[in-house]
């Protein structure tokens, strides 16, 4: 929503065309509303509605990336790469990686043969792959361990449940023998 109003704003300012807007509105909101759509046939928790979800902001992503007019762009996928770390699938964490640094790397060509390959773009370039690379890694970690966390609190849920079954048997073993006596 923010990058709507922010672009409807830069067309106002004569900084963007309208069809300019019209390709960013459509690459921005029809991926959304067909994943809201699948989310509300399906449910969250399909393969697909995810697929939709990453697939568009990635495409929306690689399109602002590719128009914009300021170097820090690049750190706008990562509020929402973030939010990848609920669902806690590395291999769709992986699979984002791996797309934002190609979608990066392809912005880095651009900007070079555009502005050159100049000392300064060059330590830009290094730092937004390091930044990037370092987010992934770190959301990696995020999701290992939470899976640990899970698996480790799941344990003690389970050793819990098998202390009061055992206990309802003693009690029920001890119930029998009053009423057997």
């Amino acid at each position: 929503m923010n990058f709507t109003v922010l672009y409807i704003i830069e067309m106002l300012k004569g900084g963007r065309t309208p069809q300019y807007l019209v390709i960013f509105l459509s690459i921005c909101w029809i991926p959304y509303l067909v994943g809201l759509l699948v989310l509300k046939v399906k449910g969250g928790s399909t393969e697909l509605y995810s697929a939709f979800v990453s697939g568009g902001y990635l495409l929306l992503f690689l399109f602002v990336l590719m128009t914009t007019k300021t170097n820090v762009t690049y750190g706008y996928v990562f509020p929402v790469a973030s939010l990848l770390v609920l669902y806690k699938k590395r291999k769709l964490l992986l699979g984002w990686g791996i797309a934002n640094v190609a979608i990066l790397l392809a912005y880095l060509i651009k900007l070079g043969t555009t502005t050159g390959f100049t000392p300064e773009a060059v330590t830009d370039a290094e730092i937004q792959i390091g930044v990037t690379v370092l987010c992934y890694v770190a959301f990696d970690i995020a999701i290992r361990h939470m899976t640990k966390t899970e698996e480790a609190m799941l344990g003690l849920v389970k050793a819990d449940l098998n202390r009061v079954i055992l206990t309802i048997k003693q009690v029920k073993t001890a119930s029998n023998s009053i009423v057997d006596g």
